[in-house]
């Protein structure tokens, strides 16, 4: 009995000297780390190539900018961390002045890869607004009339030029007159509110005084340069003002302001017929430019439209109607008040009187 005890634990130990080591984590192959370390790597290049591939989440105001509707072929920079949205307009004296300025600077602005440009256009109509911009050597993105996005914390505009700078989520870091986007790096890269990132920054109320004193220092400069050049003659105040549906002749000798509107019974009895005299008028050197009195500029533009093609017009509630040399303000209408190029009042009264315009057009009075 003994002796079989023995011998058990003798063939015990020798399967256990038989058995295989396991093999430890720090005993294992150099080849076998280096595949693994491998791997990792690679997926770790694969994870980074694949975020660089995402393109960057849209910030507040590119999210908006995205969907937006543009007049010019270019487009914003969505991923700019400021944004500044100029209000302007053609027909606008100081935004004239201060475009070509602007035109010149915008490339500075797009190159600086942080900051973006885009013209909200007052302009009633798309051609005009892309005319402006143009013309002016512009190649900054421009949204038309009524088709800005519904912009966060924007303040009510007092008048246009203005410019409001804005960063990327929203916050209004100045609102300015428009020639002070010239000045963008001080409102945007160089401003410390930018920088410090604080959200719900409120506009300087010495920024806002600033950009009413100097608005009103451009108005006035505006009207002293426009009573000076512009408005001594009807071809020079036609080159001055906004029309709708074209541009009245400005090398005719004669011009008939017609008081008209859509919601006037006897001035679309009278409209047909001066429509078939337009032929012979312009023959005879005689323009037509409608002053509408119906309620928006728009409902003036449908109206005159339905007539003619050619005939341009301004809404009588437009300061530059009034401009116009030898302007009257009739009683009623439908009036008309015929004028020479210098604004001399030929004929004033009832529109039926423009039927008879051969009567004050070309003919001198006799001397008693």
């Amino acid at each position: 009995m003994k002796h079989s005890h023995i011998l058990a634990t003798a063939l015990l130990a020798l399967v256990g000297l038989a058995a295989p080591m396991p093999v430890m984590a720090d005993d294992a192959p150099a080849t076998t780390l280096k595949s693994h370390k491998g791997k990792k790597k690679s997926k770790k290049k694969a994870a980074a190539k694949e975020k660089e591939a995402q393109p960057a989440e849209l910030s507040t105001i590119a999210k908006l900018l995205e969907g937006a509707e543009y007049l010019t072929d270019s487009r914003p920079n969505l991923q700019a961390k400021y944004y500044i949205f100029l209000y302007s307009a053609s027909w606008c004296g100081p935004c004239r002045m201060e475009m070509p300025k602007i035109a010149a600077e915008y490339p500075n602005i797009r190159e600086s890869g942080q900051v973006e440009l885009i013209l909200a256009s007052a302009d009633n109509n798309t051609t005009d607004a892309l005319n402006f911009v143009t013309s002016n050597k512009g190649t900054f993105p421009v949204i038309p009339k009524g088709k800005m996005p519904q912009l966060p914390n924007t303040p009510q505009m007092r008048g246009i030029p203005t410019a409001v700078f804005m960063d990327a989520d929203g916050n209004i870091l100045a609102t300015r007159h428009g020639s002070d986007v010239i000045s963008w790096r001080n409102f945007t890269i160089d401003n410390p509110e930018a920088k410090s990132g604080e959200e719900g920054s409120e506009i300087d109320p010495d920024m806002a005084r600033d950009m009413q004193e100097h608005a009103k220092k451009v108005a006035r400069e505006a009207a002293k340069k426009a009573a000076a050049e512009s408005f001594k003659t009807v071809p020079k105040a036609i080159e001055a003002l906004e029309f709708f549906n074209g541009t009245p002749n400005t090398k005719a000798k004669y011009y008939i302001y017609l008081h008209s509107a859509s919601w006037c019974g006897p001035c679309k009895q009278i409209m047909p017929k001066l429509i078939e005299e337009y032929e012979a008028m312009k023959k005879g050197k005689v323009e037509i430019i409608l002053v509408g009195h119906d309620q928006t500029p728009e409902a003036a533009e449908e109206y005159i439209r339905h007539y003619s093609e050619e005939i341009a017009g301004i809404h009588y509630k437009d300061p530059g109607a009034q401009k116009l040399p030898g302007f009257t303000k009739p009683n009623g209408i439908p009036h008309t008040t015929i004028v020479d190029r210098k604004g001399k009042v030929l004929y004033a009264g009832h529109a039926s009187g423009a039927l008879n315009w051969k009567d004050h057009c070309g003919k001198k009075k006799k001397k008693k």
